[in-house]
């Protein structure tokens, strides 16, 4: 294990020998047009992130979703309606914001394809804190939770204009804090912490990767 990563893992697990298990287990189910999240916090936020290749008038396109929504009447239960069916080619990420338990789930049909999160992928440009996210990947939707505060996202591609080298070289290096707040948010950490999640998506493959998160 590469030592950037090694010390997100030690500073990610004792921040949850500290919090002490949760709950109760957080689920995603879908319905026709809308999804369904059980095991929240009562009362509490959770963030959603989705990234779905659909298809009309003869071609595909991607589609990314995202919100945050409140358990309004505290039973444990979020239901987050679609305009249109939910797809079948989706892949969905969803962050309780008041624990960081991360699930990530898809319709029935359409299986998970999930990867290890590169050894290198998250790197320092100062001592002790993780800024800059490198990959080798041509195109990807990347979304970021901070329990208690909000999360973030950004589409990101080699030669980007989020692209720190801003060149066709075959990989990518974003500052963490170019990533733009999913609703009320605020402003985008400049750094990845113990109990952050970040969560990749290669829209070409929907391979997903994630690192953080009790899962």
């Amino acid at each position: 294990m590469r030592p950037f990563i090694f010390l997100f893992f030690v500073i990610f697990s004792t921040s949850l020998l500290a919090q002490g298990p949760p709950s109760a287990p957080m689920n995603v189910f879908f319905e026709q047009s809308a999804v369904m999240v059980s095991g929240v916090s009562r009362g509490e936020k959770i963030a959603i992130f989705s990234v779905a290749r659909e298809y009309g008038n003869y071609r595909s396109r991607i589609v990314r979703r995202e919100a945050i929504e409140t358990d309004a009447d505290s039973d444990g239960v979020v239901r987050y309606a679609l305009d249109g069916d939910v797809p079948l080619r989706s892949v969905w990420a969803v962050v309780d914001l008041a624990t960081g338990r991360l699930r990530l789930a898809a319709p029935e049909g359409f299986a998970i394809k999930e990867v290890q999160f590169p050894g290198n992928g998250l790197r320092a440009g100062t001592p002790g804190q993780l800024n800059r996210l490198e990959l080798q990947r041509g195109f990807v939707e990347v979304f970021f939770a901070r329990p208690g505060v909000g999360a973030w996202s950004i589409t990101a591609y080699d030669g980007s204009k989020v692209d720190a080298d801003g060149e066709l070289n075959g990989r990518f290096s974003m500052p963490i804090d170019r990533m733009v707040a999913i609703g009320q948010s605020g402003p985008t950490p400049d750094h990845v912490r113990g109990q952050d999640i970040v969560v990749v998506f290669d829209t070409a493959s929907l391979e997903v990767f994630a690192v953080g998160g009790q899962r």
